[in-house]
């Protein structure tokens, strides 16, 4: 077994990173109901998906160079299968998640 010293761990980072850009995987909590959720996401901020982990739902992002990205407030609605929402092309689909072994299923869209 080898022993990662902080020079080793400084080579590895250049290479893997190539002392450019970082990408990492964050979670976001989200509402666990039909309510709106506000987050401060970082600027660079890619959702990849929705879902729950235990019995909650999270938000999947991938964020690139978050510490020098800075912050912007972003709004998520949450819906309730064969609940009303409101119209207009002004929300954007992002996922599903599924609470109680799929007894309720949650529908989740960004303000735009």
């Amino acid at each position: 077994m080898s022993k990662i010293t902080e020079e080793s761990e400084k080579d590895l980072d250049k290479h893997y990173r190539g002392g450019k850009t970082m990408r990492q995987v964050w979670k976001f909590p989200i509402s666990k109901t039909t309510q709106k959720t506000i987050l401060p996401l970082p600027v660079s901020c890619k959702i990849l998906c929705v879902g729950t982990q235990g019995n909650d739902p999270w938000m999947w992002a991938e964020v690139t160079n978050p510490s020098s990205s800075g912050t912007k407030d972003r709004t998520f609605l949450t819906f309730g299968t064969g609940h009303d929402m409101p119209d207009g092309s002004h929300l954007v689909y992002i996922g599903t998640y599924f609470l109680y072994g799929g007894g309720e299923v949650y529908h989740v869209y960004e303000e735009k």
